[in-house]
């Protein structure tokens, strides 16, 4: 519609708008090539808060290797006593809530919710352990983290797995988590990121604790290593905030023996 005929900005733009008007719908699928899977109550909930977190939370993330040859060192030394009270074996999970907990009551700021206008720090340390079902998962609160030692984490884990894997979780055993640990290593596993678990400010995935040749000192030696990344939420934290706190549970985790 132009002078001589030319092609205006206002020609492309009817010109698109006439192709989207007249689009044709997708092509839907035979009904054959597919099974209808009906999702449960809980793969519901789960789909609701995955798609809430994020698309109301910004995400970003932050990643350590963490040496873990001398935590499975203490963990040998510590598995017969424990055993032996507990019925339980100590894992590296048992150690990493130790070392969260210990590095959340440094860094405060990352065990904090927020609400739409303020920052909000919790005053207590609720550890999520996220756990697998058969329909979905589930993520029991270990409460007042901080304030227990090994013997009180194995056993109070131990009991909270067994109960949701049971289903018999009670509410208040599921709700008022501060952080969450989710830990896809037990599944080979190298490193994964994860949703925010609403209303939390971050989640830590833990990957698969492997053998790998590491420099130390000039000299090449065979080390247990494991990736942590840490999703976090931006509009509460910054990343030097994060890193700091994955700094601090590395160092807990390659000293293991004042946790």
């Amino acid at each position: 519609t132009g002078p001589g005929g030319r092609i205006t900005e206002d020609d492309v733009l009817h010109y698109l708008a006439s192709r989207a008007a007249v689009a044709p719908p997708p092509p839907t699928m035979p009904s054959e090539e597919f099974q209808v899977v009906p999702m449960s109550s809980m793969r519901k909930a789960i789909a609701k808060r995955m798609v809430y977190s994020k698309t109301n939370i910004p995400h970003f993330y932050v990643g350590i290797e963490v040496d873990m040859t001398e935590s499975m060192k203490l963990r040998e030394n510590l598995m017969p006593t424990i055993e032996a009270k507990t019925g339980v074996r100590l894992s590296p999970t048992h150690l990493l809530v130790k070392a969260v907990a210990m590095a959340l009551k440094e860094h405060p700021q990352i065990n904090a919710t927020y609400d739409g206008e303020n920052i909000k720090i919790f005053k207590d340390i609720n550890i999520g352990i996220a756990v697998g079902l058969e329909d979905g998962l589930i993520v029991p609160v270990l409460r007042n983290a901080d304030k227990m030692g090994f013997i009180q984490i194995v056993t109070e884990i131990n009991r909270l797995v067994n109960n949701a894997r049971e289903k018999k979780l009670r509410e208040d055993e599921f709700v008022g988590g501060t952080f969450t640990i989710s830990n896809l290593g037990t599944f080979d596993v190298d490193s994964f990121i994860a949703i925010i678990n609403p209303p939390e400010t971050a989640i830590l995935a833990v990957g698969k604790i492997k053998d790998k040749p590491v420099v130390i000192d000039n000299k090449i030696e065979v080390r247990k290593m494991v990736t942590l990344t840490l999703s976090a939420d931006h509009r509460v934290i910054d990343g030097i905030i994060a890193a700091k706190f994955l700094q601090r549970v590395k160092s807990l985790l390659e000293a293991p023996y004042n946790l």
